[in-house]
């Protein structure tokens, strides 16, 4: 539940700096029509279904994703929790725009540069605020870099 949380709280940051981006025409679109273009055809993600299915994508994969950052601070500690999170924000957006794009996961095509790095501010603020909420909100014995394991620690 807690990577549930912090996922959901990083993306409500991701999504808000992608919207400013947007605005200020610094970006041609938004994370969900880029969720949407994994599973739907590019001319139907400005659509209502299209921004439905980009809306749950996206916040499905955000609960994923802050469950793996809440582990990875399980498994590392707490300390320099938002570092640790602007890292994995960082990594994510490589993993997830960089190499599935060059897997054909994404109907959209090639972004310009400037909408790309705009998408990497963004998910380094996925990712630090995702850690900060499951440093701050979970409980310490959480984090102790130690995986517990029925009775014994690994």
């Amino acid at each position: 539940m807690l990577g549930a949380v912090a996922g959901l709280g990083g993306n409500l940051v991701k999504n808000t700096i992608m919207d400013i981006m947007q605005r200020l025409k610094l970006a041609e679109f938004g994370v969900p029509t880029r969720a949407a273009s994994i599973l739907v055809p590019e001319y139907k993600t400005g659509q209502v279904e299209g921004k439905a299915v980009g809306f749950l994508a996206d916040n499905i994969m955000a609960l994923t994703i802050g469950t793996g950052i809440t582990y990875l601070l399980t498994f590392s500690g707490k300390d320099r929790a938002v570092l640790k999170g602007t890292f994995a924000g960082a990594m994510l957006w490589a993993a997830l725009y960089g190499a599935a794009f060059q897997l054909g996961a994404t109907k959209i095509d090639q972004v310009p540069a400037e909408t790309a790095l705009c998408e990497l501010v963004a998910h380094i603020g996925f990712g630090a605020t995702a850690a900060a909420i499951a440093s701050g909100l979970g409980d310490p014995r959480l984090f102790q870099g130690t995986l517990q394991i029925r009775d014994r620690e690994v």
